[in-house]
C-alpha cells in the first residue's frame, strides 16, 4: 500500500527500566504504519531488529535519538549504511536536551491535533498520561509521569519530526 511512498523512523532507544520504540511513518499517509518495542535485550539485537525493519520498509531516513547510548548505536548503524537522519543541530541523529525536547513534543502535539497525524491506538496509553510541568522560572519539562514510560511518544515525535523536516541527509 506504500509504493513509492516516503517511509521514515522514529527511534528511542532504552536498555533496562524502559523499553525501545521504533514508530515507522509514511509521509504521504501522514501516520505511522508500523512499531516495534521490546524491552532487556541488548543492542547487537535492538540494532537488528532496526535493520530488519529497515529492509522491509526500505527506509529513507531514521532519525534515532542520540543521547548517551545513541550515539554508538548511530555510529554502528552508519557503518551499515543505514540512513540517518539529523536532528536540528545537524549531526547524526537527535539530542534529546532541555532545549529541543519542548519543540520535538509540541511539533508533535500539533501534528497530531492539525495535522491529522495519526498514531495506533497502542500509543493510547502514554499519550494521555505525558505531561509538561512547568518550574518556578517559567522552564517547561516535559515527561511521562514517575514510573510510567514515554518510549512511544518519543519515537513517535521523532518519526513526525522525520516526516517534516526535509532535507534530512545534511551530509
Amino acid at each position: 500500500d506504500h509504493q513509492g511512498h516516503t517511509i521514515v523512523a522514529g527511534v528511542d532507544w532504552a536498555l533496562s527500566d524502559d523499553a525501545t520504540s521504533i514508530s515507522v511513518g509514511c509521509q504521504q499517509c501522514n501516520r505511522i504504519v508500523d512499531w516495534d518495542r521490546f524491552t532487556e535485550i541488548d543492542f547487537t539485537y535492538q540494532r537488528e531488529r532496526l535493520y530488519s525493519i529497515a529492509s522491509r520498509w526500505n527506509l529513507s531516513n531514521i532519525l534515532p535519538e542520540r543521547n548517551s547510548i545513541g550515539e554508538p548505536n548511530i555510529e554502528i548503524l552508519l557503518q551499515h549504511g543505514l540512513p540517518i537522519g539529523h536532528g536540528p543541530d545537524n549531526r547524526p541523529g537527535f539530542n534529546t536536551s532541555a532545549t529541543t525536547k519542548p519543540p520535538l513534543i509540541q511539533g508533535l502535539a500539533a501534528a497530531l491535533a492539525h495535522s491529522k497525524f495519526l498514531v495506533p491506538v497502542d500509543y493510547a496509553e502514554e499519550l494521555r498520561i505525558y505531561e509538561v510541568s512547568l518550574s518556578v522560572g517559567g522552564h517547561a519539562s516535559f515527561s511521562a509521569p514517575i514510573g510510567r514510560n514515554d518510549d512511544r511518544v518519543i519515537s513517535a515525535a521523532l518519526c513526525w519530526y522525520a516526516m517534516s523536516h526535509v532535507p534530512w541527509l545534511m551530509s
